[in-house]
């Protein structure tokens, strides 16, 4: 094992170079996708939760089951009525 020393101005330069090269790929990312849950779901749309897991049922909306909760995106959630 090779231990290296560095100074503190040197680390500091180093972080700076890489997210001065990385800082446009991260202001361009899309952020992360919003989940909610069957009631939030039934809340956000204004129908009620049966409404939702007949919908899943019959494939018109899609849901990722983690465990034991379905949880759905915001945007197929969205897409259900064109925009909410």
């Amino acid at each position: 094992m090779e231990i290296v020393l560095i100074t503190r101005e040197d680390l500091k330069a180093m972080i700076e170079e890489v997210l001065m090269n990385k800082m446009p790929e991260i202001l361009l990312s899309k952020p992360p996708e919003k989940y909610l849950t069957t009631d939030e779901a039934a809340e956000h749309l204004r129908v009620n939760g049966k409404t939702i897991r007949r919908w899943v049922k019959s494939g018109r909306l899609k849901c990722k089951r983690p465990g034991y909760k379905a949880l759905y995106s915001q945007s197929d959630l969205d897409s259900i009525y064109g925009g909410n």
